[in-house]
């Protein structure tokens, strides 16, 4: 269980939170520091200056479903879930978390090398086993995300517009997540991919949802261990390819 004082960290990046979004560079550049938790519509958040405790108070009254005073890790699991981006139906309804994501760049329909912010990034390194095995390990250990107090392993993954490397596995056991994505390397004009949850198929995120999507995603390891999958749907180039790099950390 986790209670409200310890839950104040949350309530300050809540609160912080849409000022540090304002800081992107670019395309599916660098995200905000902290896991994003959106508020219940119409929901307003109390002025810094009344302190972490009504902040913390703030968090309590919203994620407290069972009225006991403290937030036990369902119900923490819950509201990360509610932040993660999704489709609806297949007929393509979703839910109101999607409100913030409607502006101009949520449009795009892929990335290119060429985008702003993304020009100086480096090509990744050539499809194949040899990339694939060198992937498997943390490319850095003890890393934080902005000034996030949570610190975990920098992983990579690269998809590339060749089967079977279009497709790559993001395992997560329970009790941990991965977020604070970027892109890392792009190689191509008009790549687009997806983030499917491997047992049920559901789309994590697209890249038509956008750069505010992206910032925002969060992947849980839930009961059992969670496979997320990286696919690479389109590109105008045979060759295109493109690395995620995504911290994996212990959650709360």
């Amino acid at each position: 269980m986790l209670n409200k004082v310890i839950f104040a960290a949350c309530a300050l990046a809540l609160s912080t939170s849409p000022l540090l979004a304002g800081h992107h560079k670019g395309p599916m550049g660098p995200p905000p520091a902290g896991i994003m938790i959106p508020l219940p519509a119409g929901a307003m958040m109390p002025a810094p200056e009344e302190g972490p405790d009504k902040l913390a108070d703030f968090v309590l009254d919203h994620l407290d479903k069972d009225g006991d005073g403290k937030i036990s890790k369902d119900e923490l699991l819950d509201a990360l879930k509610g932040g993660m981006p999704h489709h609806g139906d297949s007929d393509g309804d979703s839910d109101g978390d999607s409100d913030g994501d409607s502006d101009g760049d949520s449009e795009m329909s892929g990335i290119s090398e060429g985008d702003e912010g993304l020009e100086s990034l480096p090509h990744p390194e050539e499809c194949g086993e040899t990339l694939t095995s060198s992937e498997m390990g943390p490319i850095a250990e003890g890393v934080s995300c902005g000034s996030s107090d949570s610190v975990g392993n920098q992983l990579n993954r690269t998809v590339c517009n060749l089967a079977p490397y279009n497709s790559n596995a993001i395992s997560m056991p329970e009790g941990r997540a991965a977020d604070c994505f970027r892109i890392a390397a792009i190689k191509g004009n008009n790549i687009t991919f997806e983030i499917v949850k491997e047992s049920d198929g559901s789309v994590i995120f697209d890249t038509s949802m956008g750069t505010i999507a992206f910032d925002r995603l969060v992947l849980i390891g839930e009961p059992g261990d969670t496979v997320y999958r990286i696919n690479l749907t389109g590109a105008d180039e045979a060759d295109a390819s493109v690395t995620l790099e995504f911290i994996d950390h212990p959650m709360f």
